[in-house]
């Protein structure tokens, strides 16, 4: 059996580490990476376009990401090696596997289209919107800024709302953002949230995360203290 096969696995084994060695991997991966930015700006922009009130955006967006979703799912990755293991252990032809392959990137394309208009309409809602929801059963609200998007939310004058209903305003913000605009508490927020990571802090014990809880005086209700103390040395 070895005899026969043998040298054939042996040639294909060859061919692979060759045309391994002669691919420009780097080059295509460079490719690869600028035209995934490319992508990633044009449905930034056409966020942007959505929130200025263009209607053209809506269909730019979805453009973007059914091309990005189509291409992404069409190249290598986790689901092909499951489609690849599932025809393997069917017998599945190439015609089959391409097949499937392709209708699985329009299915990804298409599911990207749907978040997309989901979305659509979920950025129509700011926090004007949210301030009028907010009633007598309401603990707080909280928003964050820059959202998602990295898009700045109008908090002035929504303090002033929230703390009529007798709630609270928690607002989650970016510690970068800080250096730019206005802190929270000048919104009159009560409580402020972030995340330090963006600080570019080493990854140490954790990760290079660092979580900053912020509140007023009149919120606090104990301070506690840790002092460590050296052990003493006998020389």
């Amino acid at each position: 059996m070895w005899l026969r096969f043998g040298p054939i696995v042996l040639c294909v084994i060859a061919a692979g580490a060759a045309a391994w060695s002669i691919v420009p991997w780097f080059a295509i991966q460079q490719w690869a990476a600028g035209e995934q930015r490319t992508f990633q700006n044009a449905m930034a922009g056409a966020l942007r376009g959505i929130q200025a009130g263009d209607p053209k955006a809506v269909w730019a967006l979805c453009s973007a990401t059914a091309a990005y979703g189509f291409f992404h799912a069409l190249g290598p990755g986790h689901g092909k090696v499951l489609i690849g293991g599932a025809a393997l252990a069917s017998d599945a032809t190439l015609k089959r596997l391409s097949i499937l392959t392709v209708l699985s990137s329009l299915a990804q394309a298409g599911t990207a289209i749907l978040l997309v208009g989901c979305l659509y309409f979920v950025l129509q809602i700011g926090s004007a919107d949210l301030a009028d929801l907010v009633d007598d059963d309401t603990a707080a609200l909280v928003v964050q800024t820059p959202n998602f998007f990295g898009q700045l939310e109008d908090l002035d004058g929504l303090a002033e709302s929230v703390h009529a209903a007798g709630a609270l305003l928690i607002v989650v913000t970016d510690p970068i953002s800080l250096g730019l605009f206005k802190p929270p508490g000048e919104y009159g927020a009560d409580i402020a949230v972030l995340d330090g990571q963006s600080l570019g802090l080493p990854v140490s014990f954790g990760g290079p995360h660092l979580g900053v809880f912020a509140t007023r005086i009149s919120l606090v209700r104990a301070r506690f203290f840790l002092v460590a103390k050296p052990a003493a040395v006998t020389r």
